[in-house]
């Protein structure tokens, strides 16, 4: 069993990398956008767009390393820990434990981290071409306003720098179309691990001979996951007295329990001897509106909604200070470049009002601070630049507030 806590603290390694891959592939735009020896040629755009790609291949390619043993560090602690929890509930009853993964437990997990390895490594790949076709119609943008007179040229190439941070780089991750590359990871790493335990458990079920398991619970579940989150269920369904597990709680399916961004898992359970997790009563408390905010009450799936929506606005401003403040370092053009710097003012204003708005916030409804959630994590560029919202920085947009 993994908890809605460790589940949710899992992709955060890969939250960081893939924050660090956006923000250098949203800078080598800026740079390239302002480093455009004419706007005006077709060829020149082309060129660029082409030494775009070769960084971005560069780029990709030290990520993917990177991706490849995070993920695998993150698929096998999670087994162990999902051993960890079950054998300590296991002890209390001096019960036959397993001491370490078995041979098809580690099986389950490897084919697992091998899908979430594949999945992933398609899904971000997709970034290098996102981010030439990002240039290149910010650039196509730049020069049509410059050409209609509606822009001078160094504000409209200060709006396409600023408008390719903000975009950053999406990645069609599920049906609803385009998602911020950081979110579609953290889905799918979270979703993988949690199957990847939940097959582990299953397996140590079958060793055991363990025929029941009960769900885990947490505040702000989605509503249909409200309906059987903190139950017993009975695996094969044979016990009539029990509702049949992945019948009744969708396990296998995506919209199910383990399914895509699912934080709930699932115990062993012995009737009779193991005692639930979960008291009616917190089950209760865990979908009441019990959280105060400026004159109403907030469940906790309302007010962790608007705590990630605050976050998502700060990593956005970080990222567009990293990249305004990488494409001001990269021109010679003392207009543009005063330009870029006064955006930069204006930005580092906007991230000082945003992370006083979810300081207040948490403070007022009492939630954790989450820095993970918030960080842009430092790039250094081939000449040894920092590109990315490091300390400096942060010092540097702190100064302008």
């Amino acid at each position: 069993m993994l908890s809605p806590d460790y589940l949710d603290r899992c992709a955060d390694e890969t939250l960081g990398m893939s924050d660090e891959l956006s923000t250098s592939l949203a800078a080598a735009v800026g740079i390239s956008l302002v480093s455009l020896e004419n706007l005006n040629s077709e060829k020149a755009i082309s060129k660029a767009a082409a030494q775009l790609q070769e960084e971005s291949l560069r780029r990709y390619g030290s990520f993917r390393t990177s991706l490849d043993a995070a993920l695998q560090d993150a698929f096998y602690a999670a087994g162990k820990e999902d051993i960890r929890v079950e054998n300590a509930r296991l002890r209390q009853h001096d019960m036959r434990r397993i001491t370490r993964l078995t041979p098809r437990m580690k099986e389950l997990l490897e084919n697992a981290y091998q899908d979430a390895s594949g999945d992933l490594l398609n899904l971000t790949r997709t970034t290098v071409t996102t981010s030439q076709s990002l240039f290149i119609e910010a650039a196509n943008r730049a020069f049509l306003q410059v050409k209609s007179g509606s822009a001078s040229y160094t504000d409209a190439l200060t709006e396409a720098v600023k408008s390719a941070a903000r975009q950053g780089t999406t990645v069609l991750y599920d049906a609803a179309g385009p998602t911020q590359l950081d979110v579609a990871m953290r889905r799918a790493v979270l979703t993988g691990v949690n199957q990847a335990a939940a097959s582990v458990t299953l397996a140590y079920a079958d060793e055991v001979e363990c025929d029941y398991v009960e769900t885990t619970a947490h505040a702000g579940a989605r509503p249909t996951h409200v309906l059987w989150q903190g139950q017993v269920f009975c695996i094969s369904g044979r016990d009539t007295g029990y509702r049949k597990f992945a019948e009744a709680t969708g396990y296998g399916k995506v919209d199910g329990l383990c399914g895509a961004n699912c934080r709930h898992n699932f115990y062993m359970f012995w009737p009779g001897i193991s005692v639930p997790v979960y008291t009616q009563e917190q089950l209760q408390a865990y979908t009441a509106a019990s959280i105060p905010w400026q004159g109403q009450m907030l469940t906790e799936a309302e007010a962790r909604a608007m705590q990630r929506a605050r976050e998502v606005r700060i990593r956005e401003s970080k990222r567009t200070l990293a990249v305004l403040d990488a494409a001001a370092q990269s021109t010679n053009d003392a207009a543009l470049k005063a330009a870029l710097q006064a955006e930069f003012a204006k930005e580092a204003r906007l991230l000082d009002r945003r992370q006083a708005s979810l300081q207040e916030f948490c403070a007022a409804t009492k939630r954790r601070m989450d820095t993970t959630r918030t960080q842009v994590h430092a790039i250094t560029a081939p000449d040894g630049r920092i590109i990315s919202f490091d300390r400096a920085l942060a010092r540097k947009a702190a100064d302008v507030v």
